[in-house]
């Protein structure tokens, strides 16, 4: 599990580096789940980018063995989520401004810097608000305040 984020060839982590702009966020997360797609389970993936937890899923465990199992599922999830953020964080750029700016807001959050799909989802979620906040204020913009 924890060999899908080490053993990534070096040209494939540099191609993956992440300059910290927002406004590229979207494009890097896409390029980050088609390179890691083939690399990944199908279990690693829908964790990393299709929000599956199983600690939200109701175990109505029938016998131990299944309680021992979904535990187990419950603590692949935790290694697997410390692992990724700290692959994400690796490939985070911290020689421009806006990567060193995102990697401290990451390590400043206990939520996020303890679980990688939790920092992607946050890294897109800051694109979106400001995005939506700029298209906002050019929306109300009127000949009065370009004089």
């Amino acid at each position: 599990m924890v060999a899908d984020f080490d053993d990534l060839p070096k040209v494939l982590n540099a191609r993956l580096t992440f300059n910290g702009k927002v406004q590229e966020a979207h494009i890097w997360k896409q390029m980050l789940q088609k390179s890691m797609k083939s690399r990944m389970t199908t279990w690693t993936y829908a964790v990393m980018f299709e929000g599956y937890d199983p600690r939200q899923n109701d175990t109505h465990a029938s016998t131990e063995a299944e309680l021992e199992r979904h535990m187990a599922e419950c603590e692949q999830f935790e290694c697997l989520q410390d692992a990724a953020a700290n692959f994400i964080l690796s490939l985070i750029s911290r020689e421009t401004k806006e990567g060193y700016t995102l990697v401290e807001m990451l390590l400043a959050d206990d939520t996020l810097n303890a679980s990688g799909s939790s920092m992607l989802n946050y890294i897109c979620k800051v694109v979106s608000i400001r995005t939506v906040s700029y298209t906002h204020l050019r929306a109300h913009e009127t000949s009065l305040h370009l004089v």
